[in-house]
């Protein structure tokens, strides 16, 4: 992501010019953009991790755990590793989006859902989730 900036759209070209020479994507976008994105790639994640953690930690949920509490744990776990500040100040910035995630989870349709996702990536997501356990 590319935040041109007043004065230097150039320079925001040149620096997109930079990322795809070195194989990168590049999509420019306004700072409202850019705000938004990161809200829901980083601080809805972010916010999962750390509250699950958190909620397993409170109920002593480890010994029943299993492949899913473990990559949710370790998730959260993972994030510790930004410090405090920082979680809290990625957090406090997504709010909006952390509310709009919130909202929708009551919509949620798994059957519509996973008619947008095909069953090869279905299947690749399952063998990585997997992996990515393997001691």
């Amino acid at each position: 992501m590319v935040v041109p900036v007043k004065g230097r759209e150039k320079d925001a070209e040149d620096v997109g010019k930079f990322i795809e020479g070195l194989g990168g994507k590049v999509e420019f976008m306004s700072v409202e953009e850019h705000d938004r994105i990161v809200g829901f790639v980083i601080g809805v994640p972010y916010l999962l991790g750390i509250a699950y953690l958190k909620l397993s930690l409170e109920n002593n949920l480890e010994r029943f755990g299993g492949t899913s509490f473990r990559f949710l744990t370790i998730y959260g776990k993972a994030v510790l590793n930004d410090g405090p500040r920082f979680i809290e100040e990625v957090i406090r910035r997504s709010r909006e989006e952390i509310a709009e995630f919130l909202k929708s989870i009551d919509s949620v349709n798994v059957h519509e859902l996973s008619k947008k996702v095909s069953r090869e990536e279905i299947e690749r997501a399952y063998e990585k989730f997997y992996k990515i356990l393997d001691p």
